[in-house]
């Protein structure tokens, strides 16, 4: 998307994700609301079925993607969150993921996409 996204996109991808992504908790914080000076909320998104937030976004962009673009499948520049939330919409719509990671990114970030469906992880030297 080369725009600003509008109130429809909003609208398309809440229709998208409903029922397909945990609905998390938002609470106020009273010790960062004290500290900062303002009402902190904070959402729960560490309760996403990947662990962040990543899946949502990953999921919209994965589902409006037309049938020849998911058969090519999807690659991310991640090991981390992102590519365990792209792993994790590619397999819900049957669509190969591929993570690319430079040679600094830790085995640690690595195993959550290769257990969501992403183990196809080129290694680039950057």
């Amino acid at each position: 998307m080369n725009r600003a996204p509008r109130l429809l996109d909003v609208v398309t991808a809440h229709r998208r994700l409903r029922g397909r992504v945990r609905t998390t908790a938002v609470e106020a914080s009273g010790p960062l609301s004290a500290e900062s000076g303002a009402e902190v909320l904070i959402k729960w998104e560490n309760q996403q079925v990947t662990g962040s937030f990543k899946a949502r976004g990953a999921l919209n962009t994965v589902d409006s993607l037309s049938e020849a673009e998911r058969a090519r499948g999807v690659v991310t520049a991640s090991s981390g969150n992102h590519a365990q939330g792209l792993s994790w919409a590619a397999a819900a719509q049957g669509c190969r993921p591929r993570s690319c990671a430079g040679d600094h990114s830790g085995d640690q970030e690595g195993g959550g996409a290769d257990a969501r469906g992403g183990a196809d992880r080129p290694r680039l030297l950057l």
